[in-house]
């Protein structure tokens, strides 16, 4: 008897995110131009080695884990070649402490921690960004924060959701490793 995995076959509501996703992306990326490079090739990098070499507890978090990893190392990239570490140190180790949490024991409460810091990230952003004139380099970064940001939040609550509903076991279900 094989043992292989059970394709997965797409519901309309997968079809429709990933329409909805494509096409956000797609319209981030058009306007962001060279910005959204940085993060987008940290996020590929976490995801490559999520999938491959560090697999997460329950895999159909990767996806979030992954956009906030991009996102974490190109916060502090950015604070590294500004010069600003003290300003956004917490940041930084907030969001280390949150997605770590969620790569080891993923479930509500570190989703609920994330979630927390992701809506406080996004006020500071739509705020910040009033006052930088359309298509300039700081008004573009704003808006590829806000999308990451965004992403990610979506991204964690399908997974945890999704999870639920398929019974994946969570931090409150699963055993520690």
């Amino acid at each position: 008897m094989s043992s292989q995995p059970t394709p997965t076959i797409p519901t309309t509501a997968m079809k429709v995110k990933g329409v909805l996703a494509s096409v956000v992306g797609g319209v981030t990326g058009i306007y962001a131009g060279l910005v959204i490079l940085a993060p987008l090739a940290f996020t590929g990098v976490a995801w490559f080695i999520g999938s491959k070499l560090l697999k997460p507890r329950v895999p159909t978090y990767l996806p979030a884990i992954a956009i906030q990893i991009g996102h974490l190392c190109w916060l502090a990239l950015g604070m590294a070649i500004l010069g600003t570490l003290g300003a956004n140190f917490l940041d930084v180790v907030m969001l280390g402490i949150g997605v770590t949490w969620l790569w080891l024991r993923p479930g509500l409460w570190p989703v609920v921690l994330l979630t927390a810091f992701q809506v406080l990230g996004l006020v500071v952003n739509v705020m910040a960004i009033a006052p930088h004139s359309v298509g300039s380099l700081m008004h573009k970064a704003l808006v590829v924060h806000i999308a990451w940001r965004l992403a990610a939040m979506s991204y964690m609550w399908w997974a945890y959701l999704g999870a639920r509903r398929q019974s994946v076991p969570s931090i409150e279900e699963a055993p520690a490793s």
